[in-house]
């Protein structure tokens, strides 16, 4: 597989199975694809990995014109998202797993280090969170959600909220499915519809957004392992002497 790709084993490509939780590396890999699909359609959008962060390098390598940033974060065993408006300053997190207001994102190192890169200070962003939100209809789809999120949005479409659990699980079953054979083919098959608009984040008045506060001063996750290395946009390899970081996210 090609050096810029996470690694990724047996295991994590079981973790692309019916029920099962993605692995951290399967989310990272996903992200190196959509980075090449929007370099290839000038999308104008970056997607972070989807690493810890003593994985991450001081300053990811962000293209200059670069006007959506897609992080997903890893926090105790479950991946949720958060969007960045370049221009607006404006960030906008997806979390398929809860309603609240307040993110205590002790993994906030990785938004830190996002943010940074694009040259800017975390107290000059505003976030906001979708007044209803895409909630998982189990324990093991988060993973699945930031990917249909991310592909989503990536096309500048709004995210449906589903009444239906039922109805909300066939779509993350095709798209569980769809990303399976996006992962073995080694690259994006398509996006939604309006994939070639250059826009922004538009806060349509389909959806509505409320205020949400990052908590800067929560505790941090543990410090970086042992024989971790340092991951960089150009090489990303993920150590296997430390568990946590392969392990199923929910």
């Amino acid at each position: 597989m090609d050096k810029a790709n996470p690694y990724l084993d047996t295991e994590d490509f079981l973790s692309l199975d019916k029920k099962k939780w993605l692995s951290i590396n399967v989310l990272s890999n996903y992200a190196k694809l959509l980075n090449d699909y929007s370099l290839l359609n000038n999308l104008s959008i970056y997607v972070a990995p989807a690493l810890n962060n003593f994985q991450l390098a001081e300053v990811l390598d962000i293209p200059k014109n670069t006007e959506t940033v897609f992080v997903p974060t890893h926090e105790v065993n479950h991946f949720y998202l958060i969007e960045l408006d370049v221009k607006k300053h404006l960030g906008i997190v997806y979390d398929s797993l809860t309603e609240q207001k307040v993110f205590t994102h002790r993994n906030k190192e990785v938004l830190l280090k996002v943010l940074k890169s694009l040259k800017t200070n975390h107290n000059d962003w505003n976030f906001v969170t979708p007044e209803k939100h895409f909630e998982q209809p189990n324990s093991y789809d988060c993973g699945v959600c930031v990917i249909h999120i991310m592909k989503m949005r990536a096309g500048k479409n709004e995210i449906q909220h589903f009444e239906s659990k039922k109805e909300l699980q066939k779509l993350l079953d095709k798209e569980r499915a769809t990303t399976q054979k996006e992962i073995l083919l080694g690259r994006i098959l398509s996006l939604p519809a309006g994939e070639t608009s250059n826009q922004a984040i538009d806060l349509s008045i389909q959806t509505r957004y409320v205020p949400c506060k990052i908590d800067w001063n929560a505790q941090k996750l543990r410090s970086r392992p042992k024989n971790t290395e340092i991951v960089t946009d150009k090489k990303i390899k993920i150590e296997r002497e430390s568990p946590n970081l392969s392990q199923d996210d929910s």
